[in-house]
């Protein structure tokens, strides 16, 4: 995969019946993300996952110029993609 770090997950939760947000401020100007789209997770420990885009929401933190942003992906427990994970896409 040609990939770009996108963020750096700062926080996560799980919504039942849909999966897991992954929120961290984005690195890269312009990210376009969608739907269905494969994203590389790099753990913290050093192992690989995949998962796959549901849905992406671009907001602005409170009292910051950083972009945040939330991505609703296909994992079933946030712990799949715990604090200090790295996300890639292409």
């Amino acid at each position: 995969m040609n990939r770009k770090h996108i963020f750096t997950v700062e926080d996560a939760f799980y919504i039942e019946g849909r999966g897991v947000v992954l929120v961290g401020n984005c690195l890269v100007t312009k990210a376009l993300l969608f739907p269905n789209q494969k994203l590389e997770l790099v753990l913290p420990s050093g192992d690989l996952a995949v998962t796959e885009i549901i849905g992406v929401d671009y907001f602005t933190k409170c009292f910051s110029d950083n972009q945040a942003m939330g991505v609703l992906v296909a994992l079933q427990h946030k712990e799949q993609a715990p604090l200090g994970t790295k996300v890639y896409a292409e």
